[in-house]
């Protein structure tokens, strides 16, 4: 974390649980905050780029994600989809104050049809087989 420099974190450091504590100014939270939502942001378009027809919607505390794809679905945006933007989505619950344990309830739909084809939590793990998302 320290090596993202000055603008993100001030200091971090493994407490004796072995979490990582980060901290921060203001300032730094901020920017953190606006760096995971562009990242989010971006991730949705690279993710639209395998059917206009994809896309995803996250609530505002970031603890539930609806995504809308088919079985076309490559790996290498499902990647990012379901750990990637979960994962920022959790530092950002975080970086806004909330406390307590975080998970992310996501739901999969297919995309042409909106019946929902696919359910875990984020920190579950998961395993996806995309021919069972429908065309």
């Amino acid at each position: 974390m320290e090596d993202t420099g000055q603008k993100y974190v001030t200091k971090a450091y493994a407490d004796n649980n072995g979490d990582v504590v980060a901290l921060v100014t203001e300032r730094q939270r901020q920017a953190n905050i606006q760096a995971n939502n562009e990242w989010i942001a971006q991730g949705e378009k690279d993710f639209r780029k395998g059917s206009p027809d994809y896309r995803y919607q996250i609530n505002q505390d970031g603890t539930t994600m609806t995504v809308w794809t088919d079985r076309r679905l490559t790996p290498n945006p499902s990647i990012g989809i379901f750990t990637t933007v979960p994962g920022y989505s959790g530092y950002n619950y975080y970086l806004k104050g909330h406390t307590g344990p975080w998970d992310m309830d996501i739901t999969i739909r297919n995309s042409h049809t909106s019946q929902q084809v696919g359910h875990f939590k984020a920190t579950q793990g998961f395993t996806l087989n995309p021919s069972t998302f429908g065309d």
